[in-house]
């Protein structure tokens, strides 16, 4: 069965086999130019033909990802070599498979000088995209999506218009610019987030202190007036939050906290942008 075989590490890698003989080819530049286009293409369209496989045998009533593969990478340290495809990352890898044969062919007569060094940088780009789409390892896709910019950078650079220079290094600056608050950002997950010795998925959040509303309320003998003023309180915190673009999934009185602050009740509005998992394993503990 398909689902035995190390479909997604096939396909991801599969371009830079084709690397490897594009380096091996010799004669003079003409006959190279000739064999780089043709080895470039037929490794990119063999690519495509093997991620098909994907789309035949993908189980789009199945819940979770299909098509894992996992290694030990670095023990101890919760990164591992990480392969899948659900039913939004498997649609973008088929496309990167597709659209690299229809560049390399696009390019057939476009591309004159250096058509060996074009194709490896074609063939690498198709590895850290399809590798970018698969990857489940956070670090994993962090190296497979800055590994894109180092062959575009080359080919927007040397084989680009006439002002190919100052487009590539704009295109360098600006992307590595949201790589590294990407980097940031997942530094901050590494550090509040991960998972139990059991499994169980968990992140880190800030204490608040508080009981919870309708308690309050009961126990300090509010009247109806000062009950709307907090309501009122409460809808100001959910208001502000929507601003932001974060969506309350949960709002019950357990997950309104008003603290006492001398005569003063201040309402904490939690549990703001917690997704459930629905349906997959630990569900229900996340």
């Amino acid at each position: 069965m398909i689902s035995n075989w190390p479909i997604l590490t096939i396909i991801t890698f599969l371009p830079m086999i084709g690397v490897a003989f594009l380096l091996m080819i010799r004669g003079d530049e003409e006959v190279v130019a000739r064999n780089a286009r043709n080895v470039a293409l037929w490794v990119s369209g063999f690519t495509f033909v093997i991620s098909l496989a994907l789309v035949l045998n993908f189980d789009s009533q199945a819940i979770g990802y299909q098509f894992e593969e996992r290694a030990e990478w670095l023990p101890g340290s919760g990164i591992s070599y990480h392969l899948g495809v659900d039913g939004i990352s498997m649609p973008f890898i088929l496309l990167s498979t597709f659209l690299s044969p229809l560049a390399i062919l696009a390019s057939w007569k476009a591309i004159t000088h250096r058509v060996r060094e074009y194709m490896i940088a074609f063939l690498v780009l198709e590895t850290m995209m399809v590798g970018m789409f698969a990857s489940l390892d956070m670090l994993m896709f962090y190296l497979f999506f800055e590994g894109v910019l180092i062959p575009m950078f080359i080919i927007i650079g040397v084989w680009g218009g006439k002002r190919r220079v100052y487009a590539a290094f704009k295109f360098f600056l600006y992307t590595l610019l949201g790589s590294v608050l990407m980097l940031v950002c997942m530094l901050a997950m590494y550090i509040d987030a991960g998972t139990t010795d059991f499994g169980s998925p968990y992140f880190v959040m800030e204490y608040v202190e508080g009981s919870p509303i309708d308690s309050v309320c009961d126990e300090v003998g509010l009247d109806v007036e000062g009950r709307i003023r907090l309501i009122l309180d409460v809808c100001e915190a959910i208001q502000h939050a929507h601003g932001k673009g974060i969506i309350h999934r949960d709002l019950k009185p357990g997950n309104i906290l008003v603290s006492v602050d001398g005569a003063r009740l201040l309402p904490h509005v939690i549990d703001f942008g917690i997704a459930k998992a629905a349906g997959l394993e630990h569900t229900e503990h996340s």
